[in-house]
């Protein structure tokens, strides 16, 4: 209001003058903010961040699993900090996930998913993963990839959340693998167990990584909490 007013008295009534003038400093307006996003370093994880943080991670564990290979053979998992996130993080610009296929996080439920049902059974579960085979993903490297599903209970701790996501990116990751090894007919339930058996054996390393390396695990910003689901 202040340049608007600033303007009605150096250029007088002139509409066209007073529009281009204001649209110049509202486009210089988004810039500066833009640079500025650019320069904070965020500690909590959003999808955007959490998969920077866990997509090398995700790859890692999945490769040393198909050998055999447990958390003792990486006692150095590395996760990205915040400065490297920070430079990989994109503002404004539409963001293509680092990850295969494609995730939704407390969709509505319907007939298409195919819900996977966790080894110890759903109650006292904090979240649930399904998959929906309808809508496979867009992207040409990860053709075939069907839609990965995630709701959270609406008791799931941040913690439970941040698990909850980790779970969900080796599961895509399981996916992309059956599916470049032509492995179509692949049984949904088998590699489901298998991303819970990985968080199960991986989660106390992820967990101490993303403390060591500055990410909190207090607050998230990974799901919309009016819309999660109660989990009987």
């Amino acid at each position: 209001m202040g340049v608007g007013a600033a303007f009605g008295t150096v250029l007088g009534s002139d509409v066209s003058l007073l529009l281009a003038g204001n649209v110049t400093f509202s486009a210089a307006a988004m810039y500066f903010s833009y640079r500025a996003c650019e320069l904070v370093q965020m500690s909590t994880l959003n999808q955007q961040r959490a998969e920077l943080v866990f997509h090398r991670a995700v790859e890692e564990i999945c490769s040393l699993q198909r050998h055999g290979l447990g958390p003792e053979a990486s006692p150095g998992l590395l996760l990205p900090d915040l400065k490297e996130v920070q430079d990989q993080e994109v503002f404004v610009r539409r963001y293509f996930s680092v990850l295969p296929g494609i995730l939704e996080v407390n969709p509505p439920i319907g007939a298409s998913y195919l819900l996977l049902k966790p080894v110890a059974g759903i109650r006292g579960s904090t979240h649930l993963l399904g998959v929906d085979k309808n809508k496979p993903a867009r992207s040409t490297d990860a053709l075939g990839v069907p839609t990965v599903a995630l709701w959270y209970s609406i008791s799931a701790s941040p913690p439970e959340v941040i698990r909850g996501f980790f779970q969900a990116s080796l599961l895509r990751w399981l996916l992309f693998q059956a599916s470049q090894a032509g492995k179509q007919n692949c049984q949904m339930a088998e590699l489901h167990a298998s991303s819970e058996e990985l968080v199960h054996s991986w989660w106390p390393t992820v967990s101490a990584r993303l403390a060591a390396q500055g990410w909190r695990t207090d607050v998230v910003f990974l799901d919309v909490k009016e819309q999660r689901i109660t989990i009987d």
